[in-house]
């Protein structure tokens, strides 16, 4: 057996967590709730060499924002008032 097939390498998930909560009480009515979101940050590699983490590609929010605003903008053209012919 050769000395790469001996190396143990070990790989640890690293999620980034986002928390949140909220209560509201008001005349008419109240309540509480909460959310939660999870999305992967990266992974550790741990091995002779040592320890280090690596990123894990993100997703651009550029075509999100792009929709966004062509949304907004047909939305502005479509309820504008007409002007009549007289």
């Amino acid at each position: 057996m050769d000395q790469n097939a001996r190396e143990r390498v070990s790989v640890r998930r690293a999620p980034q967590a986002r928390f949140g909560l909220g209560a509201g009480d008001g005349l008419i009515a109240r309540g509480v709730g909460g959310g939660m979101t999870a999305r992967p940050l990266g992974y550790i590699v741990i091995d002779r060499a040592g320890v280090r983490f690596q990123r894990t590609p993100q997703s651009s929010l550029a075509p999100l924002a792009l929709g966004v605003v062509l949304g907004l903008a047909l939305a502005m053209r479509l309820t504008r008032p007409r002007l009549r012919a007289v």
